[in-house]
């Protein structure tokens, strides 16, 4: 035997054969289907994180039966042969699992037509696999040397059997403290002051501020085009013009006005939204036909795909407002500022609600309101319910809603028995509608539409995933999803995860990208007149080429 092999079995004795075993277990499991098609990396980076957390899961009991003695020496001696037999068949088993798992990888990334042989080196998944599991040793062994440190103080005060309980606890205090407060708190205010200063900097590639006086950043505009904010200086940029206005909703047409305040435009969600309703007030924006209320992103972002649809079927007598609340991307946003976008788009709901309810009715324009992933979750927490949504509202379009959404959880638990989780019936709400395709919207009674698909990892994760099975992977799967699919424990909640990493990676209609689904959306709900499927296909054509340049 050589010196490496005799390393690797000495290794192995020293490891917990449980903690092997269902290592190997979620290893496997985690090569199996998720919502999306995984690249070598992020497959590398699941199946490391199952094995290490499942590896150290299995170590509980052992640990549990030497500290109570139950394991005497005897079984220590038959337990070293067992653990060295386990360990040299998991190193046997890795690639061969990964090579079984390689036809249904091929499989789904050809099924969305792209060349898998590029995007799926299965070597480089035990490269990342190991790499994954060295940090893991790494950080195991700093907490344990904190763990040594604490214990030769604590033990020097309290008696031993004490003193282990107690240093456990302190440890696990000390890691947290230092996570937190040095790690996240550091990461958090790089990126801030880098997202903050970039919103401010007018680019060489960014337009030129707008000259119209129905735009904010414009003439006459109390907001300055640098305080807008990267993602509001674009939306502004995209408003149509009135060529394209023509071509698509007629002659009779209007520009459109566009209201955004920018994070940097006031400190508060109250002054924003005065602010906001003030440059309504300066644009004509109420008396509009139609007034849509859209809550961004993180970052700011708007999608396109949402406000032009509203736009085109109203031929530009239209007013849009949006108000940033972060700098930064969604995910790192709702981490550091849960509430923000809760905070924001109630803010402004009220501020603009209040503003109508001081004109006649008969002259108060449309109230819409949406949304998109944060944006949509913020969007839909400025209501009580979805009675006080379809109350107080005309109309709305959210997309891809968040599992932490009231509204969607309200909608979940009211649903009709044999209603699917997916999809949603509330009886007593016809208004609202739950639609993943074009054939889910015809003929809708609804104003309110939620849209999400069912490959969507924003919409159906959850930290509920890694211990519990959810109503939507216990009910028929829809066809958008891999039939194989199916609820483990903790590689489920670790694979949904990794696909949210890449779920605007693909076309539109995949994942997080619902492409044109928001025009069908409005337009069943708003049912605009003199829109037949002549012409709303010739609008879904000319958005759907200016898709990728709306993100």
């Amino acid at each position: 035997m050589t010196r490496v092999a005799r390393a690797v079995s000495e290794f192995w004795t020293r490891r917990s054969t449980v903690g092997i075993v269902l290592a190997l277990v979620a290893y496997q499991q985690s090569l199996t289907p998720s919502l999306l098609p995984r690249s070598w990396v992020w497959q590398g980076v699941i199946s490391g994180v199952s094995v290490l957390v499942v590896y150290l899961l299995g170590c509980l009991p052992g640990r549990l039966l030497r500290a109570t003695g139950v394991l005497g020496p005897l079984h220590r001696d038959r337990l070293v042969k067992v653990r060295r037999v386990t360990g040299w068949v998991g190193v046997a088993a890795v690639p061969v699992l990964l090579l079984l798992s390689l036809p249904g990888r091929q499989a789904e990334w050809q099924t969305l037509g792209y060349d898998d042989t590029d995007r799926f080196l299965y070597a480089g998944v035990v490269v990342v696999v190991l790499g994954v599991l060295v940090a893991g040793a790494l950080l195991t062994w700093g907490c344990r040397l904190v763990y040594g440190r604490i214990f030769w103080g604590v033990s020097r005060l309290v008696p031993w059997s004490v003193g282990g309980g107690v240093s456990v606890v302190l440890t696990a205090l000390v890691v947290t403290l230092a996570v937190n407060e040095v790690a996240y708190s550091r990461f958090m205010d790089g990126i801030n002051a880098t997202r903050e200063s970039a919103d401010a900097d007018v680019g060489d590639d960014e337009p030129a501020a707008p000259t119209s006086p129905l735009l904010s950043g414009g003439e006459d505009s109390a907001l300055s085009w640098w305080s807008l904010g990267r993602e509001g200086r674009r939306f502004i940029a995209r408003a149509p013009d009135p060529a394209a206005l023509e071509r698509y909703a007629g002659t009779d047409v209007a520009d459109p006005v566009r209201v955004f305040v920018g994070r940097a435009s006031a400190d508060s969600y109250t002054a924003r939204a005065d602010l906001a309703v003030r440059e309504l007030e300066r644009t004509g924006g109420f008396d509009r036909e139609v007034l849509l209320l859209v809550t961004p992103t993180g970052t700011g972002w708007v999608n396109e795909q949402i406000v032009q649809p509203v736009e085109y079927f109203h031929a530009g007598d239209t007013a849009t407002v949006a108000m940033q609340y972060s700098h930064l991307p969604s995910p790192v946003a709702y981490l550091s500022e849960q509430t923000a976008a809760v905070e924001s788009a109630a803010a402004l709901l009220t501020a603009v609600s209040s503003r109508l309810e001081s004109m006649p009715r008969e002259r108060r324009p449309q109230l819409l309101v949406a949304g998109e992933s944060l944006g949509s979750y913020g969007g839909t927490g400025a209501f009580a319910n979805l009675d006080d949504m379809v109350r107080r509202t005309d109309g709305a379009v959210w997309v891809g809603t968040p599992p932490m959404s009231d509204l969607r959880r309200e909608a979940e638990r009211r649903r009709e028995p044999g209603s699917l989780e997916i999809r949603p019936t509330v009886a007593t709400l016809p208004e609202v509608v739950f639609a993943g395709r074009d054939t889910e919207l015809s003929g809708t009674p609804g104003t309110h539409a939620f849209l999400q698909y069912a490959d969507d990892p924003i919409v159906w994760w959850e930290p509920s995933l890694a211990w519990s099975r959810p109503d939507w992977l216990e009910e028929p799967l829809d066809p958008r999803v891999k039939s194989t699919l199916s609820w483990r424990p903790v590689t489920t909640f670790l694979q949904v995860s990794a696909d949210q990493a890449v779920g605007t990676a693909f076309g539109e209609g995949l994942g997080h990208r619902y492409g044109t689904l928001p025009l069908v959306a409005w337009h069943e709900t708003l049912d605009p007149p003199g829109w037949d499927a002549a012409r709303l296909d010739a609008l879904r054509e000319h958005l759907d080429a200016l898709a990728d340049g709306f993100h």
